[in-house]
């Protein structure tokens, strides 16, 4: 069916995982990220791959930036009448750059990647494992506090939840 809600559903998804990955990509430090996903003995195969994405972020996004202020400096004006007016010149200034320095920075993560010694069976990091701060267990009872009250809203209110989505 075609209802607000069951269409709505994708896109809340999508923005809880933006929400959690886009913090943890600009601010946290490389090597942090990479022990996290080791200690949670995911297989190479992913563990790789979840590396580079989460470096690419922030790479993407000074590119984007870049290549935005190239085309200012050059005269072009993109809105988004003109890449609806003018979808092949936007695609000529914007995409392609977009695109071409996207795999360019893709291979080069992955390569980096490598030669940090990232490969099947390696272990990389520091000696130093990090415990549970106050601060993680404040965050985990928080969200943990907010779960609750949703399936309990959820419970003592269902008509109340569905009428207010149409």
């Amino acid at each position: 069916s075609l209802e607000l809600g069951s269409l709505c559903i994708p896109f809340l998804r999508a923005l809880t995982v933006m929400n959690t990955i886009l913090p943890m990509a600009f601010t946290g430090r490389l090597q942090n990220i990479l022990n996290g996903l080791q200690q949670l003995k995911l297989p190479f195969i992913i563990y790789l791959p979840a590396a580079v994405i989460i470096r690419f972020i922030p790479t993407f996004a000074g590119d984007v930036k870049q290549i935005w202020e190239s085309l200012k400096i050059r005269g072009f004006k993109i809105n988004p009448w003109q890449c609806t007016i003018h979808p092949i010149r936007t695609t000529r200034l914007l995409f392609t750059p977009l695109l071409f320095r996207a795999l360019k920075t893709s291979d080069e993560l992955g390569i980096a990647a490598e030669l940090k010694g990232l490969h099947a069976g390696s272990k990389s990091g520091s000696v130093h494992r990090r415990g549970f701060s106050k601060h993680d267990i404040t965050a985990i009872t928080l969200v943990l506090l907010i779960c609750t009250a949703a399936v309990l809203l959820q419970i003592y209110f269902p008509t109340d939840i569905k009428a207010a989505m149409r």
